[in-house]
């Protein structure tokens, strides 16, 4: 998400520093939104921080620009607290597919749906994404 807040702060901005929340909606009041297909992170301005922890970050009045924007999951609650991120526990979930300003949400696309996308449209592709998703995925 660096694309749209690359000087929102003198800190700048490294890959996996800019954190916010994953919201359980159940799609009522938000348009093409599919809870079977898609998910919706935080947008509000207090939800943002540096995954770091050190503080809260300065946005832009506008998100333009993350449109296709992979959403990287680098905490997950079963698997400890979170300072006891690893590398390991980095996922793709989702893709950056619309943004609703007035509810102040972020709307995402989930990974799988996209890779079966990219599977129908790039037979080329289907080895890569059967060596990281698994043999037989998509059949």
């Amino acid at each position: 998400m660096s694309a749209f807040v690359h000087s929102a702060d003198s800190k700048g901005l490294e890959p996996l520093t800019l954190g916010t929340v994953i919201r359980d909606h159940d799609g009522s009041g938000l348009a093409n939104f599919d809870p079977s297909l898609h998910f919706v992170l935080d947008a509000n301005r207090a939800a943002f921080g540096w995954s770091d922890g050190s503080g809260s970050v300065t946005l832009p009045n506008r998100f333009e620009g993350i449109s296709g924007s992979a959403i990287w999951q680098t905490w997950w609650p079963s698997r400890g607290r979170l300072n006891d991120r690893r590398a390991w526990g980095l996922r793709v979930v989702g893709v950056q597919t619309g943004y609703y300003r007035k509810q102040s949400l972020i709307k995402a696309t989930h990974w799988g749906l996209v890779a079966e996308i990219i599977r129908c449209s790039f037979p080329e592709l289907r080895p890569v994404l059967e060596m990281h998703l698994g043999p037989g995925f998509g059949r």
